[in-house]
């Protein structure tokens, strides 16, 4: 179909347009988005007159309403397709539709993105994906020459969270799978699962790439994710950038860090960064700021290059509510109430101080709460499981006194103390433990 489609356009280049001067019949209609249930953006509408001879072309872009219109085409059968960005980076070829429109008359058509249901059946025939099931694709580079890598191989891992009912309790199992680069550097993993975190890395004549995290949206079912792998040993990369806030303000001192390596940087007054010295290919970059979500956007960099990359962060608390609860001259040390508490054998909590919180090695503290039975991560979101029975129960996260807190808000470095209730039970008041509470103290 789409060499079909090239040699028309071919022939169009050469059609005399002026023949349709007088031609008065028209084509219009709609294109939606039946994935996202918008208008979609960036849409090109093509249509491509069959017969009678001479084949002609005509190409117009939907409006912001999703319109798209065809006037003064001259009468006959015509194929009718349309691209947009979303599809052009699936690489998906969406069906031409045929239609017959008669000299001065009109034809209606309207055009839709296919649901996240058929791009699945369509990028894995013979394979039935249900909802919670989607397909992750893209191609591998190799970063120093920007050559297709076939014969490279991609892992993709995800933590499977399940609800052992017979003990009560969440058990998390880690899965992988791994493909191999076919001939024309593409990759396509079938059967992902939708909505949860998925770390991917290429390997490739024992050298690897970074780990890279990507989500396949349940609603769109598919998601493309192209990735790279330097395999020459010489040649580093550089990346610049800013770092913004709300309406785009430029935001100092955030601390930037390429994951897995030694590069790390902070923002310069107004927002600026750079790393330096770092290793090409597929990379994820982490952005942390005080009183924000932490972010972490994928890079592609090259050998002898520089890349530069936005990084906007959404805000989460500000430290001036925090309540501070007495005075703790002494840095890393707790207040009397977590020595109290912890001392008392009649207490049901558990308890961390800073020196056993560092022993966990932990890179962030979704890494602490991993180690912590009762509770898990999805999505930077901290869970009980009260009692087996749930994994929808958001746990109280206290900082300081201030409940609702956000884990990404939390660096592991900067707690002295932490007290972990998973259940309402032996829980200290006033705060809310009906699904667990955690209790932070953080140094001074």
């Amino acid at each position: 179909m789409r060499v079909v489609r090239a040699a028309l356009l071919m022939a169009a280049c050469v059609a005399p347009l002026a023949a349709q001067a007088q031609a008065s019949a028209r084509i219009e209609g709609r294109v939606i988005d039946s994935i996202h249930a918008r208008v979609p953006a960036g849409v090109i509408v093509q249509a491509v007159r069959l017969a009678p001879a001479p084949q002609t072309f005509a190409s117009v872009q939907a409006d912001s309403a999703g319109r798209y219109r065809f006037d003064s085409l001259a009468a006959g059968r015509y194929w009718v397709s349309f691209s947009s960005p979303f599809t052009d980076s699936l690489h998906v070829v969406l069906p031409d539709y045929e239609v017959a429109v008669a000299d001065g008359g009109q034809a209606v058509l309207d055009l839709a993105i296919p649901s996240a249901a058929t791009l699945r059946a369509a990028a894995c025939p013979g394979m039935v994906l249900v909802g919670g099931q989607g397909v992750g694709l893209g191609t591998v580079q190799d970063a120093a020459t920007e050559q297709t890598l076939p014969g490279a191989t991609v892992v993709v891992a995800w933590t499977e969270v399940l609800v052992d009912n017979a003990k009560k309790r969440v058990v998390t199992k880690p899965r992988t799978s791994a493909m191999v680069v076919d001939s024309s550097g593409h990759f396509r993993f079938c059967g992902v699962p939708t909505d949860v975190p998925l770390q991917l890395q290429v390997q490739h004549a024992g050298v690897v790439s970074g780990v890279v995290h990507a989500t396949v949206r349940d609603s769109a079912g598919m998601l493309r994710h192209d990735l790279s792998l330097n395999t020459s040993t010489t040649g580093m990369a550089t990346l610049t950038g800013v770092v913004v806030g709300r309406e785009s303000r430029p935001l100092a001192d955030v601390q930037l860090q390429l994951a897995g390596t030694a590069g790390r940087a902070r923002t310069d007054s107004l927002g600026r960064f750079m790393l330096s010295g770092l290793p090409a290919g597929s990379q994820m970059l982490e952005a942390r700021g005080v009183g924000y979500f932490k972010a972490r956007v994928s890079v592609e960099l090259r050998s002898g290059r520089s890349v530069s990359q936005r990084i906007q962060l959404l805000r989460a608390v500000s430290l001036d509510s925090v309540r501070i609860v007495g005075e703790r001259p002494v840095r890393g040390q707790v207040p009397d109430e977590f020595v109290r508490r912890r001392t008392d054998p009649s207490t049901m909590g558990k308890f961390l101080d800073a020196d056993q919180i560092n022993a966990l090695n932990a890179f962030d503290m979704t890494d602490v709460f991993r180690t912590q039975l009762g509770f898990h991560v999805i999505e930077g979101v901290l869970y009980s499981t009260r009692g087996g029975t749930t994994v929808e129960c958001p746990v109280n996260l206290v900082v300081e006194g201030v409940q609702g807190v956000r884990i990404e808000t939390l660096e592991p470095k900067d707690i002295a103390g932490m007290e972990i209730y998973r259940s309402s039970a032996g829980a200290p008041p006033p705060y809310d433990a009906s699904c667990g509470l955690i209790l932070i103290w953080l140094k001074r």
